[in-house]
Formats: structure tokens, C-alpha cells, sequence
């Protein structure tokens, strides 16, 4: 039997310069994959940081609300149920803001309606009704300082800012003590 030495790989083979050209563009490509590897690790480790410290920061905080305020640790720890939890506090609290933006103010009505009284006026009666909105009064005193005070309640623009309006219901004249003296009933609707 006979020995061939065949070399195939013979036309397969680079010369020295593509072997050099080679070597650099590996060099180069794994000096590049090597700096996007330190890139990408750098951009890892600082999300890591800033979110160990916001999480310290949350702890921090939760620490802080939970020991000035009532809620406990276990609050903060189903986000999704605290949030609930605030939504109806939050519609609790605008309720009520509508409640107290509905009520009837009748301290600054009173006050201005008996805030300048004539000294020999005096007030007799009072009720106030929150479904009619309105106040009902007597005044006792003589007929003109009756009729001055209807003139000063007409004359007070914060009073008339606050109600709609002020009408005499009843009145009769009566003897008092030798005197003639007038009890009316008024009735102040409120705005």
C-alpha cells in the first residue's frame, strides 16, 4: 500500500497579515464586548444602590409616620389596601366637606340681626328651623323703635348678604304697665 500526503488544508490556510488582521479585530471586538460588560455592570450596581436607598429612605419614613401617627408598620405593608383604605378616607372627608358646606350659618344672622338694639326693645321669642331654613323671633318695645330697627336690618348690607329676606308675621299692641307697648313676630329666612 501506498502513502498519499495530501495536504487539504493547504489553500485553507491565511497568511501571517490576515492572521494579524484577524488577531486585532478579535482583540478589538473583546475589548469592546469587555467595556459594554463594565458598562452594563456599572448601570446594575447603581440601580442596586438607588434602590437599597430608597428603600431605606421608605423604611425611614414608615418609621417616622408610624410613631407620630396612628397607623402601624402593618399599614404600609399592602400598598394596594392602604391606597383603598385612603381612597375612602378621602371620599369620607369630601362628605363632609359638602355636609359643612351645606349647613346653616345662623350665629352671623343672629348677631346682626340684635347686634344694635334700641334699649327699649326687647326680644320676646326665638326658634330657629333648620328644614325652613329660618328664624322666628318676637321683639317687645315700643312702635317707633320697632320700626327704627326694621329701618337699621334694612339699612345693614352683611345682614341682607345673609338672608333673603326679613318680614313682620304678627303683631298686636298691648297694655303694660300703663304703657302702650307693641309685640311683633318676625320671620328671617336665610340664603
Amino acid at each position: 500500500m501506498v502513502d498519499y500526503r495530501i495536504n487539504l488544508a493547504k489553500a485553507v490556510t491565511s497568511t501571517p497579515e490576515q492572521r494579524r488582521k484577524f488577531y486585532n479585530g478579535m482583540i478589538l471586538y473583546l475589548s469592546l464586548c469587555a467595556a459594554g460588560l463594565v458598562y452594563v455592570a456599572y448601570l446594575a450596581s447603581s440601580n442596586v444602590m438607588e434602590a437599597y436607598s430608597a428603600n431605606r429612605q421608605r423604611r425611614n419614613m414608615v418609621k417616622t409616620v408610624s410613631s407620630v401617627s396612628v397607623f402601624s408598620k402593618a399599614f404600609y405593608k399592602n400598598p394596594d389596601k392602604a391606597y383603598q383604605e385612603l381612597e375612602r378616607y378621602a371620599e369620607d372627608l369630601a362628605v363632609l366637606k359638602t355636609a359643612f358646606a351645606q349647613r346653616i350659618h345662623f350665629l352671623p344672622v343672629l348677631n346682626h340681626l340684635f347686634s344694635n338694639f334700641p334699649e327699649d326693645v326687647a326680644v320676646e321669642s326665638l326658634s330657629a328651623t333648620v328644614t325652613q331654613n329660618s328664624i322666628v323671633f318676637g321683639l317687645v318695645g315700643p312702635g317707633k323703635s320697632v320700626k327704627a330697627q326694621q329701618l337699621a336690618w334694612k339699612k345693614n348690607t352683611e345682614l341682607n348678604g345673609l338672608v333673603r329676606s326679613i318680614k313682620q308675621v304678627s303683631g298686636e299692641q298691648r297694655m303694660v304697665g300703663g304703657q302702650s307697648v307693641y309685640f311683633v313676630k318676625f320671620e328671617c329666612v336665610l340664603k
